[in-house]
């Protein structure tokens, strides 16, 4: 079921043009990655997580408030594959159609895998694979995940902090994500197996100065 609502695509464009989007390349992966200095890091949303039925035009929900808990392994070297490990998600204020959802992730932890850079800009395309997420509105509880079942994958940007951004960037996108399961009779036709969810946000690396480059 691929198709777009109006009322989505006038949603998503009017988020699009606060998050800037890269698409992942084709290319391959460069062979080796350097992440400096490393360690433990949070991730907070700089703009708010969005994830839109594009079937039904329905926002799935809308959180102001999100954070990440990642590790980046430090060091020369590195497989782009789970360059950095997001072992905890939170989302918080979140807003939905009717009632306010509870968004809890699972799977966790999800990655962020490196697949090119552009020593230009110094900005790292990948993906972020894992994603699954269980929303909740009290009259329906539906999953989000992956077309056909299984952990979803989102588009992902990761820019080097420099005098424009002055913090580290992450920047999600996907419209390949899909309603996987759903229970309650409130769930009717707005959240039914198979519609699809297109999903946006960005966030900023706290503290900053965690570089990645390739080689």
């Amino acid at each position: 079921m691929r198709r777009f609502a109006q009322r989505a695509s006038t949603a998503i464009a009017a988020a699009a043009t606060t998050v800037s989007l890269t698409a992942v390349p084709a290319s391959a992966a460069p062979a080796t990655w350097t992440v400096t200095p490393g360690g433990v890091v949070t991730w907070a949303n700089t703009r708010g997580i969005l994830a839109v039925n594009t079937d039904t035009g329905v926002s799935a929900f809308h959180c102001p408030v999100s954070a990440v808990s990642a590790t980046m392994p430090g060091g020369t070297g590195l497989p782009g594959t789970g360059i950095a490990a997001l072992t905890d998600v939170t989302f918080s204020g979140c807003a939905g159609t009717a009632t306010s959802p509870t968004v809890t992730p699972a799977n966790l932890p999800w990655s962020f895998n490196a697949v090119s850079y552009n020593a230009g800009t110094g900005v790292t395309s990948g993906t972020v694979t894992g994603f699954t997420v269980t929303v909740s509105t009290g009259y329906c509880t539906f999953t989000i995940g992956a077309p056909g079942g299984g952990p979803g994958m989102i588009s992902a940007t990761y820019t080097n902090s420099n005098p424009n951004t002055a913090v580290d960037l992450i920047d999600l996108s996907s419209t390949d994500l899909e309603v996987q399961t759903t229970s309650g009779s409130g769930c009717a036709s707005l959240y039914v197996p198979g519609h699809d969810i297109t999903l946006l946000g960005q966030y900023g690396v706290v503290p900053p100065g965690q570089t990645i480059t390739s080689p």
